[in-house]
């Protein structure tokens, strides 16, 4: 209420989730959702029988050949703790599991250009390699991300672009101590460069460092986590500094607590 328009209102959201397993090595994973606010014209009226407020989450095929691993259609993934992605995507992420390793390379499709002459120039994919190596009580998870678009100008969350190649570079590392305390640490680099509209270019030179842990003390857990992002350099005109992901984290601060 800001004095000017106000809002009382009743929304509900179901999630289905539905899994159907042919075989030990093949399974369907479905998760549809349903949004629907009490009243309004789109289901929520007099008659619920709209139509818009049905949302598939995830529809994904996961099947083992072997030591390999696909999950193939709608999925989600987090790369670096939500630093770099925590979505759904529609994609594939085909993995080879050893004993003690495993190493995903997983494919995002973030924009799909459409059909017409150049249209696959619109195109916004991301590519990563995702191996994770488990050494006794200490995981490590290297992590690879590039992002390329040969026109990114069409998708909102990099207008202004043109083409755009970007890449993430980064670690993950995660040590387990007795009694349920763990810590946890992520460092990432980004670099590449950006073709703009205008015609200048951009390099882009940027970094995050996170630290995080669980610390247990009898019945209680305490959990915390501080990072540092570089952030924008105000008087560069030709280099990006800020540590930015479409579609995903952006800091404008040089450091930040959370």
């Amino acid at each position: 209420d800001s004095g000017k328009k106000d809002v009382q209102q009743v929304d509900t959201r179901t999630r289905l989730f539905y899994t159907a397993i042919f075989s030990e090595d093949f399974k369907f994973v479905n998760a549809f959702e349903f949004n629907a606010t009490w009243g309004d014209t789109e289901g929520g009226d007099i008659g619920t029988d709209g139509t818009t407020i049905f949302r598939i989450k995830h529809s994904y095929a996961n099947f083992n050949l072997g030591p390999v691993n696909f999950l193939i259609g709608l999925q989600p993934r987090i790369l670096h703790r939500g630093f770099v992605f925590d979505d759904d995507f529609a994609g594939a992420a085909i993995t080879y599991k050893g004993e003690s390793f495993q190493v995903p390379f997983i494919w995002m499709k973030a924009y799909e250009g459409g059909t017409g002459k150049d249209a696959n120039d619109n195109d916004v994919d991301y590519y990563a390699l995702k191996p994770t190596f488990n050494l006794g009580n200490l995981a490590l998870t290297p992590t690879l991300t590039y992002m390329y678009s040969k026109d990114a100008s069409k998708w909102p969350s990099t207008t202004g672009n043109k083409e755009v190649k970007v890449y993430f570079a980064g670690l993950d590392a995660d040590l387990k101590f007795g009694g349920g305390s763990s810590l946890w640490f992520t460092g990432i680099y980004e670099g590449g460069d950006a073709e703009l509209l205008n015609g200048t270019s951009q390099d882009v030179k940027a970094y995050l460092l996170a630290l995080g842990g669980t610390f247990a003390m009898g019945a209680f857990d305490i959990h915390g986590q501080a990072f540092y992002a570089t952030g924008e350099d105000r008087n560069s005109k030709d280099e990006t500094e800020a540590f930015y992901v479409p579609r995903g984290q952006m800091y404008y601060w040089s450091e930040i607590m959370g």
